[in-house]
C-alpha cells in the first residue's frame, strides 16, 4: 500500500510541474507587453519550423522575455542561447554553427 501511495504522489508531482507553453503567434503584443488570454504572459513561448523542428524556446515573465532564450537550426542543433531580463539581452550569449561547434561569445550589459 505504501508503494502505491508513493507512486500516486510522484505522478501528481510530475503533472503539477508541467511547464506552461504557447506558440508565439498565440500572443498579442500591446505597449511592449505580450498577452495571452488578455493577461501578461508567464511561461515558455515556442516557434517551430515547417518540418516541425523547434525554432526557438523563450521564457516570459509578466509579458516580457525573462530567463533563458534558445534558438535552433532547422536540423535541430542549437544556433544561439542566452538570457533576457525585462526584455533586454543580458550576460553572455553563445553562438554555434550547424555542426554544434562553438563559434563566438557576445556579452550584453544591462
Amino acid at each position: 500500500m505504501k508503494k502505491l501511495l508513493l507512486l500516486f504522489v510522484a505522478v501528481i508531482f510530475l503533472f503539477s510541474c508541467e511547464e506552461k507553453q504557447v506558440f508565439i503567434d498565440e500572443l498579442v503584443k500591446r505597449g511592449g507587453i505580450y498577452y495571452f488570454e488578455s493577461k501578461p504572459y508567464v511561461g515558455f513561448v515556442v516557434d517551430v519550423y515547417k518540418n516541425g523542428q523547434l525554432n526557438f524556446k523563450s521564457n516570459y515573465k509578466n509579458g516580457k522575455k525573462n530567463g533563458l532564450d534558445r534558438w535552433y537550426f532547422e536540423s535541430g542543433g542549437i544556433r544561439k542561447e542566452g538570457n533576457w531580463k525585462d526584455d533586454k539581452q543580458e550576460g553572455l550569449w553563445k553562438f554555434y554553427d550547424e555542426k554544434d561547434s562553438f563559434i563566438k561569445l557576445k556579452h550584453h550589459f544591462s
